[in-house]
């Protein structure tokens, strides 16, 4: 995540154009959950409390929540 959250190109776009952080920072969020080696039902309950926060603060987040389940 460091990698994003010091990109000199995502921080000029988010500056000058729109905000992608929450966006970046959703999607990588969501991801590592649903590939980390976990039980399915631990698993599952993280994706759902983090998810559903998420689906306030990002517009990607219910694209990266479907894709997620796929993960599984």
């Amino acid at each position: 995540m460091a990698i994003f959250s010091l990109s000199p190109l995502l921080t000029y776009y988010a500056a000058e154009v729109k905000q992608y952080g929450p966006d970046v920072l959703v999607a990588l969020s969501l991801f590592y959950i649903a590939s980390v080696n976990i039980t399915s039902k631990k698993r599952n309950v993280l994706l759902l409390v983090i998810g559903s926060v998420a689906l306030f603060i990002s517009n990607i987040a219910p694209m990266m929540l479907f894709s997620c389940s796929f993960l599984g």
